[in-house]
């Protein structure tokens, strides 16, 4: 089996690498924001997981954590607790960075 047939073209990719990358910045600073300040921020990751990508875990002061997950299966970005999703923000929806980036503040503040 060739490359060819497990990884199709990516022809027009840059208008979704540019949106993801965006996206991924904005969920990204919500564990900088709720983390221990470290020098060089290299346990704040956003971890690979089968349907896209995933924030650490973060406690809440209540107790219990809450953490961040782009789906890229379903195209939402998902906020869950300990006792599940939180909320939902949709991929789809043609939010500009901005937009999005104070849905997920708002949603985790």
């Amino acid at each position: 089996m060739s490359s060819k047939e497990l990884f199709p073209a990516l022809t027009d990719w840059e208008p979704t690498r540019q949106t993801l990358h965006l996206y991924s910045r904005a969920v990204g600073a919500v564990p900088r924001a709720h983390a221990e300040f470290h020098p060089k921020w290299w346990h704040v990751s956003l971890n690979v997981q089968p349907d896209g990508l995933e924030t650490n875990h973060m406690a809440l002061p209540d107790g219990g954590q809450f953490w961040l997950t782009i789906d890229l299966r379903q195209h939402k970005t998902i906020v869950y607790t300990d006792q599940g999703p939180v909320t939902e923000i949709s991929l789809a929806g043609g939010l500009s960075a901005t937009e999005f980036g104070d849905r997920i503040f708002s949603a985790v503040a």
